[in-house]
């Protein structure tokens, strides 16, 4: 899709932002990526009404942050969670023959993402990916969800507290 091919292109022109210093070891972009490109800030707030579809139809959920990542051979993600969000996700750009898939060891499920798919999980499941064996980039976007709150709870008047 053009959608896809747009976000591919926007992210194949950026630096490795975070020089492998988070649990991801590929090229990764900062964590604001949903506020630099339009396609992917249409995406986030798609997956953002989907996590309130699938969860809670009065929760106030919104994109706390956003990155694209690009795995190349020998690339993976060390086991992680994303705590303290509610929910995270990964849609897939791009999946060449040789792609990793995302592992959630305590579940032990094995997901083999393939192109244009959305995977949406709690942000408190262990994941991780293993080393990439294709030649050309594995290409996605990950995102997490946080939930707007009223914490914490507004000054009380000092009036109305005992002593």
């Amino acid at each position: 899709s053009t959608v896809r091919k747009n976000i591919a292109d926007f992210l194949l022109k950026q630096k490795d932002a975070l020089k492998h210093t988070t649990n991801v070891k590929a090229k990764m972009t900062y964590w604001s990526v949903h506020q630099e490109q339009k396609d992917i800030l249409e995406l986030s707030e798609i997956v953002r009404k989907l996590a309130i579809e699938i969860s809670n139809p009065t929760a106030k959920y919104y994109t706390t942050e956003c990155w694209g990542v690009l795995y190349n051979k020998g690339d993976s993600a060390l086991t992680h969670n994303h705590f303290p969000w509610i929910w995270s996700w990964c849609y897939y750009v791009k999946t060449p023959q040789g792609s990793s898939p995302l592992v959630f060891p305590q579940a032990n499920i094995i997901f083999e993402p393939k192109e244009d798919e959305l995977i949406i999980f709690p942000s408190l499941a262990e994941h991780f990916v293993p080393p990439c064996q294709c030649d050309e980039n594995r290409i996605m976007i990950s995102g997490n969800i946080g939930l707007e709150t009223s914490y914490p709870p507004k000054k009380q008047d000092e009036k109305n507290i005992t002593k």
